[in-house]
């Protein structure tokens, strides 16, 4: 018996150090992706003829406000420990303060860094990445005439079951940085109509959750319902019209009457105009993906 208890107290020793080696590893590694610095290199955004109406629709349609607030003071938190604590930053006049020119908002949106080139967490960067330099000016364009807002600034963060994960692969998105190419590149939109091909451009704020294959199965929010597969070539929103796809996104409810999960940003998508929304449904509807 007590050679037994010997070896299970040596068991549970090996297994707590390997834990806290593991841990240790992993908050190493995540430190030093914390820390890099990317340099980026982009042409200037095109900020001299932005639109700002145009601007206030990306920031209602593309999930700006779902995170920052309509006012850009913040509120979106949501504490997922130990993987992360996600917290929106105020990024009114009053949160950017002098640290952010237009340029720098720009490579926050769409390179996923800081004003000193290191990495945002759990900023969906990787979903913007491909924004038209057009879309991104508008859109900074906007965010820049937002009345400043007396908030907290607060940064996400990472916990030690979060660091293990990246470490691994299995949060990448946590370090958006880490995963989006930084070469310089000037981006594009294709014309605005109800396209697949315009809704490519759109769908890929749907990526993050849904994957790039549309077919969802992700757990976002720990005890969430996965995110739906919206692939209707893969089977994915089954007797659904085009309409039915439409009043969805505006009302938050299924066809049925049923309620969508209150993880997916409806709001922000509903927020989209019917041109928009109907591109969205011919991409979904594509064979491939």
């Amino acid at each position: 018996m007590k050679k037994w208890l010997r070896r299970l107290a040596m068991l549970v020793l090996i297994l707590v150090v390997g834990a806290g080696l593991l841990v240790g590893v992993a908050w190493w590694r995540s430190d030093a992706a914390l820390a890099r610095v990317y340099v980026v290199e982009d042409a200037p955004l095109p900020m001299a003829d932005a639109d700002l109406e145009r601007g206030r629709h990306l920031y209602a349609s593309r999930g700006c406000a779902e995170c920052h607030g309509a006012d850009g003071g913040g509120g979106f938190n949501l504490d997922a420990s130990p993987v992360f604590h996600a917290l929106a930053s105020n990024i009114s006049p009053s949160g950017l303060a002098d640290r952010y020119d237009a340029d720098a908002l720009g490579r926050a949106i769409r390179h996923g860094i800081r004003d000193d080139g290191t990495t945002l967490v759990f900023m969906p960067s990787p979903d913007w990445a491909e924004m038209s330099d057009r879309d991104t000016a508008d859109l900074v364009a906007y965010v820049q005439t937002l009345a400043p807002v007396d908030s907290p600034r607060e940064r996400s963060r990472i916990g030690p079951l979060g660091r293990v994960l990246w470490l691994f692969g299995k949060a990448d998105p946590l370090l958006p940085a880490t995963i989006i190419d930084h070469s310089p590149r000037q981006r594009g939109a294709p014309v605005a109509a109800a396209t697949s091909e315009y809704g490519a451009y759109l769908g890929q704020m749907c990526q993050g959750c849904h994957q790039p294959t549309l077919i969802g199965g992700l757990e976002i929010e720990p005890g969430a319902p996965k995110s739906a597969n919206i692939n209707r070539a893969s089977g994915g929103l089954p007797g659904w019209s085009e309409q039915d796809f439409i009043d969805a996104m505006r009302s938050g409810k299924r066809p049925d009457g049923s309620a969508i999960a209150g993880i997916m940003p409806w709001r922000t998508v509903g927020a989209m105009n019917d041109t928009e929304l109907g591109a969205l449904w011919a991409y979904m509807s594509q064979p491939t993906h």
